[in-house]
């Protein structure tokens, strides 16, 4: 299963990887620091979930996941925020986005989330 990762704080990156890499059928295929960055990653890796920050300078992850899911609508994408809201759902499933998921839960939660938004994952 591979993964994109998108977050411009390098802790939040380094952390997110390391939490998905302790399932042995992930592999993070490509990390980004903005949006556009990680629209270019996505078009040239073409993975199997892209996990996106929400707040990001030059393309923010809104703007990213409607980009990546006209590209390829099949493909999971999970955002991550520390500001969930009814609004922000709303607004990401509009525009392509599979899960929102509260920053502050992700140790509990990203695994599972990726998890369940791979068809052939097991």
């Amino acid at each position: 299963m591979r993964v994109l990762i998108a977050d411009d704080n390098p802790v939040v990156l380094r952390a997110l990887s390391n939490l998905l890499q302790q399932d042995p059928q992930m592999e993070i295929c490509g990390t980004a620091k903005n949006g556009k960055a990680a629209v270019e990653q996505f078009r040239r890796l073409r993975p199997d979930v892209v996990v996106l920050d929400y707040v990001m300078p030059e393309m923010n992850g809104m703007e990213a996941a409607r980009q990546i899911h006209s590209l390829a609508p099949q493909v999971a994408v999970l955002m991550c925020t520390l500001y969930p809201s009814a609004t922000l759902a709303k607004e990401a499933k509009k525009a392509g986005v599979t899960e929102v998921l509260f920053k502050g839960d992700l140790s509990e939660h990203l695994l599972r989330s990726v998890r369940a938004v791979v068809p052939h994952s097991g």
